[in-house]
C-alpha cells in the first residue's frame, strides 16, 4: 500500500503543490493515528491498517520529502540535501527505537477508560506530534521552488 499511495503522493504533489498534499497527507493520516491511539474495534483498526496511515504517511514521506527537496533546492546542492534527510530520517528512527523501548518499560494505565500499554501510550504521543506538524505545516509551510541564476548546472525547467 506504500508504494501504490507514495507513487500517487508525488503525482499530487507536482499538481497541487507540497503545502496542500502535506495538509492532505497528515488530514488523512491523523484519523489512522487515531483509531491506532484509541480504538479497539477491529474493523477500524483494519482500516487505520489498510487505508489511513499507508496513504497519509506516502503522501507525506514519498510525495511531500521528495518533491519538497526538489523545488526547495538547487541542483549544486540537491544531493547534500537528500543526504542529510535521509541521515535525519535514520536518526530519527534510532531514536524512536530508544523512544519505544522507554515506553514499554512503562506501567499500563487507564487514559478516557481505555487501557492503554506502554506500547499504545507511544503511539498515543505521536498522534499528538502529528496534530503538531499539522499545525506547523499550516502556519509556516508554503510552496515555493528556489533558483540559482550563478548555478551551473540550473535546470531549465525551474
Amino acid at each position: 500500500m506504500d508504494v501504490v499511495f507514495g507513487i500517487m503522493g508525488s503525482m499530487v504533489c507536482d499538481r497541487i503543490g507540497v503545502r496542500k498534499t502535506a495538509i492532505i497527507g497528515l488530514s488523512i493520516g491523523l484519523p489512522g493515528r487515531f483509531i491506532w491511539s484509541f480504538s479497539t474495534n477491529h474493523d477500524l483498526l483494519k482500516l487505520a491498517c489498510f487505508f489511513f496511515s499507508p496513504c497519509g504517511e506516502a503522501l507525506i514521506a514519498t510525495g511531500v520529502y521528495k518533491v519538497a527537496l526538489k523545488r526547495m533546492t538547487t541542483p549544486r546542492v540537491r544531493p547534500f540535501a537528500y543526504a542529510i534527510q535521509y541521515s535525519v530520517f535514520n536518526g530519527a528512527a534510532g531514536l524512536a527505537d530508544v523512544a519505544i523501548d522507554l515506553f514499554r518499560e512503562r506501567d499500563d494505565i487507564e487514559l478516557w477508560g481505555i487501557h492503554m500499554t506502554g506500547s499504545r501510550q507511544f503511539v498515543v504521543s505521536t498522534f499528538f506530534v502529528m496534530i503538531l506538524c499539522l499545525v506547523v505545516v499550516v502556519i509556516g509551510l508554503h510552496d515555493e521552488t528556489c533558483t540559482d541564476v550563478t548555478d551551473p548546472e540550473r535546470e531549465e525547467d525551474e
